[in-house]
């Protein structure tokens, strides 16, 4: 079993920035061949909060001069997931296996009022399921509301590959969001976009990470203990 990790390092991790040399030099990190491709999985999300009740009204009556403003989101997050290593310089070209963006508006009172999905390998549509809604809304599954409404967006991205696939999901989330700010600028310049974030990810050699569950920690044998062994053990978790 991989080992299962906190947000940060444990006490017998060496921590460096690994995209930097020894000398400081930026550098885009080696991947030797004999490092295997494994199935990984990353899942990022974003929230956008709107400062007038105009344009979730526009977006429900689909009444923007621009068109849905949904649906060119999450294809826009598709596009923009496929594109990462074109904008940020040291992130490896990675072949994506599959892209799910979901685009929900989100009412004042928190409930929400209508959601759009998409995905899939080579850019096919697909729905998301439902596993995946429970684990892709930031603390406790709760999503951020204002007094005006907002929208929540989330992408996972697949992939078997050498290296995992944060930056395209966080690359995916970023674009949605953007493209929904420049459809709805016309009638409101005062939204935010904030909490883009990765909430989780999977494969690789270091485990399966969720955010907001300290799943296990990893002890200097390279082993991973759950809470119950721990606990066994005379180990604080």
């Amino acid at each position: 079993m991989p080992p299962h990790l906190s947000s940060s390092p444990s006490q017998n991790d060496d921590p460096k920035l690994t995209h930097l040399t020894p000398t400081s030099t930026a550098q885009m990190i080696h991947l030797p061949p004999s490092k295997p491709s494994t199935s990984r999985l990353a899942t990022a999300t974003s929230t956008l909060t709107f400062s007038n009740p105009l344009p979730l009204h526009l977006i429900r009556q689909n009444s923007l001069k621009k068109g849905d403003v949904l649906a060119v989101a999450r294809i826009a997050g598709i596009m923009a997931a496929k594109r990462t290593s074109e904008v940020v310089p040291l992130c490896h070209n990675v072949a994506l296996a599959g892209v799910g963006v979901e685009v929900g508006l989100v009412g004042p009172g928190g409930g929400e009022v209508g959601e759009k999905q998409a995905g899939g390998k080579d850019g096919e549509e697909q729905a998301g399921g439902k596993d995946e809604e429970k684990q892709t809304g930031g603390k406790d599954g709760e999503k951020q509301t204002g007094e005006h409404g907002s929208i929540h967006i989330s992408a996972t991205v697949r992939t078997n590959a050498q290296t995992g696939v944060e930056m395209e999901a966080l690359m995916a989330v970023s674009a949605a969001g953007l493209t929904v700010y420049d459809m709805c600028k016309g009638v409101d310049r005062g939204i935010v976009i904030s909490n883009t974030r990765v909430v989780r990810k999977e494969g690789g050699a270091s485990g399966s990470w969720v955010e907001g569950q300290k799943v296990g920690e990893r002890y200097g044998d390279g082993k991973s203990q759950s809470k119950g062994e721990s606990e066994q053990n005379g180990q604080k978790t």
